[in-house]
């Protein structure tokens, strides 16, 4: 749920020494497993709340233990466990998952007759990037996408898809012609057929594929996309044939990493920086802070480095020492945790950012960026909350700056959305963990014309992973989880999760579909009963669809909010890969929908949520 999770699947690892061994070799292997973990892991990754302390115990031993291992070794903790030995950060995994590191082989029958998937130079884009558009607006109409109105409530189940010791299920889809292209938590790509979901062709990855992919231009009149992972590598494909064209690092600092989407543009490839160190400032040796969140420009034919621009504008400097004695860093922080919004029109790249880490604070940290698509130069800035700052570190000491004054971490998690009203003005659409949705003005440097709250808001949404416009409504999802506070802001303001229709013209609330919430409190392992909305949503004409994080996909009627079709994801499954398949709590990406389908994510194994390794794919029956 946490956008900033990448990290802690290792930050966090706290193991319990309750185990019982059923051996005198089990006792010593795992014992020696602690050992390390205490050495190496303890002193900065024990946290007392578990709201900013990411998953519990039980829900680490859950997770693949392939993909914590590539997180360690090749992804954004590589750092920190560098100094370890394979086989001694085999162990720390394996006594945390109670499971072997495993290669999973697929059957011959998980695989397609041709290898090449059917694409060329000429083929036809039905989704790209975050939102399908380079407007990140998630919507598609009936016509482009195949689906229509009266088609939604007779969609069946088509065919599953399972990501080998996934506990996540997150990387939105594109779809060229009739193939799919899709990453994993098991550090692969595939290729696959969006009819029958066989594998055209993979290839290995240095870390996880959490974005979305992008379709770009021909290369050599090869079909071309590009993809990212949570190491910061940017990679350019052949779509046919899976051929690396090139690999690119869109670092900026050691510690950077990217969560969001590498968007496509006119030859240019624009990629969101984060950035881990929120979750290493908890080490109290870690002199905080240094690193920044990045916008950064790709030549997409080489993968050349054309222009990087820092979201806190300049890079940290000392400014001084606190009450411990260790020297302190600022600026820092602002992580541009989505993907970039194309505004070609005005020749503008728009991007959201977290929280700063340290302080002073700037006044680019949660905010909306607009850049000059040529040079990188920011062009204006809109900020709703100003000096926030904040790391994981603050839930063990209240000492350290930004610690002794926390801000609530209001993240712009969400991409913004440039949406084109009927009468053919825009309007730029923005979403904050704080609740609020905004309408700003692209035509006169992001000047506010409207701005609605619809919930509490909170660290964990809030509105948290984006929304949806078919240029008539605003599609807004709105988590508010009971009790995720850093810092209580809104305290006469009640949580109010659910779905809303906003209207572009003034953001009125036209109607609401209220989620349950969060009913079961002190429940865990019950994680039914997270019913709240977080995912991004998306739509066709007519139609949005809406995941909740109990696994309930639902289909509203655009105009009135009617519940027209759901469909329950937290289930087991027979997936055409031969891997075993369930599902889970739906966060994150919105429904991919192209080629009359729909296509989506489940499972969600972080902060409660209910894990799962799915993609679905749904057609009219």
């Amino acid at each position: 749920m946490y956008l900033k999770f990448f990290f802690v699947i290792a930050l966090v690892l706290h193991l319990q020494p309750s185990y019982a061994a059923e051996s005198a070799a089990e006792s010593a292997a795992e014992s020696n497993s602690q050992q390390l973990f205490e050495n190496n892991c303890a002193s900065c990754h024990k946290m007392d709340q578990p709201v900013r302390s990411g998953p519990s115990v039980v829900q680490l031993s859950r997770m693949n233990p392939n993909a914590m291992l590539a997180v360690l070794e090749k992804g954004k903790m590589r750092p920190q466990a560098q100094h370890l030995t394979h086989a001694q950060r085999l162990a720390i995994v394996e006594g945390i998952t109670r499971q072997k590191v495993t290669k999973v082989e697929f059957p011959k029958s998980a695989y397609c007759k041709a290898s090449t998937a059917p694409v060329n130079g000429s083929s036809i884009v039905h989704w790209s990037g975050w939102g399908g558009s380079l407007g990140s607006s998630g919507f598609k109409s009936s016509a482009t996408s195949g689906v229509k109105k009266s088609d939604v409530p007779k969609l069946k189940l088509k065919w599953a898809f399972a990501f080998p010791g996934a506990s996540n299920s997150r990387s939105q889809p594109a779809v060229l012609d009739n193939t799919l292209y899709i990453g994993g938590q098991d550090s692969r790509f595939y290729a696959l057929s969006a009819e029958s979901g066989c594998i055209h062709w993979m290839m290995e990855t240095d870390s996880m594929v959490r974005g979305a992919v992008t379709v770009g231009d021909p290369i050599d009149d090869k079909p071309v996309i590009y993809f990212a992972d949570a190491a910061a590598n940017v990679y350019a494909t052949n779509a046919a044939t899976g051929e690396l064209l090139w690999k690119t690092s869109a670092a900026v600092h050691a510690l950077s990493g990217i969560t969001g989407t590498a968007t496509y543009h006119n030859g240019r490839v624009f990629v969101p920086v984060s950035s881990s160190e929120v979750g290493v400032a908890a080490n109290p040796a870690h002199e905080c802070c240094v690193s920044s969140g990045a916008v950064v420009a790709l030549n997409a034919t080489t993968g050349e480095r054309l222009w990087e621009t820092l979201s806190t504008l300049v890079p940290a400097k000392l400014v001084g020492k606190g009450k411990s004695g260790k020297r302190q860093f600022a600026p820092s922080g602002a992580p541009v945790w989505s993907s970039p919004t194309i505004d070609a029109k005005r020749g503008l790249v728009y991007v959201g950012t977290g929280e700063n880490y340290s302080r002073p604070a700037t006044h680019t940290s949660d905010a909306i960026l607009a850049l000059d698509m040529k040079t990188g130069e920011l062009i204006w800035s809109f900020q709703n909350t100003e000096n926030d700052a904040w790391h994981f570190g603050c839930g063990r000491s209240s000492v350290e700056n930004p610690c002794d004054d926390t801000g609530p971490d209001f993240d712009f998690g969400m991409s913004p959305i440039l949406a084109t009203l009927p009468d053919g003005k825009q309007i730029l659409l923005a979403g904050q963990k704080s609740a609020h949705v905004y309408g700003l003005d692209p035509d006169n440097g992001g000047k506010l014309l409207w701005t609605t709250k619809v919930g509490k808001g909170s660290a964990l949404g809030g509105i948290h992973w984006g929304m949806a416009t078919d240029h008539k409504f605003a599609f807004v999802t709105n988590a508010d989880p009971d009790g995720a506070q850093i810092k209580e802001v809104y305290k006469d303001t009640e949580p109010n999760p659910g779905t809303f229709a906003l209207d572009l013209n003034n953001g009125k609330i036209l109607w609401q579909h209220k989620s349950p919430g969060y009913p079961c409190k002190n429940t865990i392992p019950d994680q039914r009963c997270l019913s709240s909305n977080s995912a991004a949503p998306s739509a066709i004409t007519g139609v949005v669809f809406s995941g909740t994080l109990d696994g309930v996909l639902h289909a509203f009627d655009s105009n009135t909010g009617e519940v027209i079709w759901q469909y329950d994801t937290a289930q087991t499954f027979t997936p055409v890969n031969g891997v075993k398949g369930f599902g889970g709590s739906i966060d994150g990406p919105g429904p991919t929908i192209a080629n009359g389908r729909v296509y989506v994510n489940s499972g969600y194994g972080m902060f409660g949520q209910k894990a799962g390794n799915v993609l679905l794919a749904f057609e009219a029956d």
